[in-house]
């Protein structure tokens, strides 16, 4: 597997792989504090708004995500 940049209109500071249904996804924290789940071409399928601030740790352990 090799580095990929994506372009998704964020400034993301942390990044996790997450299981999906559908194979491998991503979880990503953003500066401005919210959680962002993508797929692996880089795709939102959720965003969740936090307190606004950074996000010093992000774990995804065994985490399964499903998005209709």
């Amino acid at each position: 597997m090799a580095l990929v940049s994506i372009e998704i209109g964020e400034t993301i500071t942390k990044v996790r792989t997450a299981k999906r249904a559908q194979g491998l996804g991503i979880v990503a924290s953003s500066y401005d504090g919210a959680i962002l789940g993508l797929t692996q071409a880089g795709e939102q399928l959720w965003r969740a708004e936090l307190s606004g601030l950074i996000k010093a740790f992000v774990a995804c352990p065994r985490v399964v995500v499903q998005c209709y």
